[in-house]
């Protein structure tokens, strides 16, 4: 339940989260996600997207 594994085929990312803390490394498209302390902050390089989710809301 704490440790989520996401794999998208098509867009092929690979999201690894550990101990309630999210951290996600997406490889082909070079996207780097950054989360701290239950509030997600996710910076995309390539596609310069920017999304915040906070209190646990996706």
């Amino acid at each position: 339940n704490n440790k989520h594994q996401y794999t998208n085929l098509n867009n092929k990312h690979q999201y690894t989260n550990l101990n309630n803390k999210h951290q996600y490394t997406c490889l082909n498209n070079k996207h780097q996600y950054t989360n701290l302390n239950n509030k997600h902050q996710y910076t995309c390089l390539n596609n310069k997207h920017q999304y915040t989710n906070l209190n646990n809301k996706h």
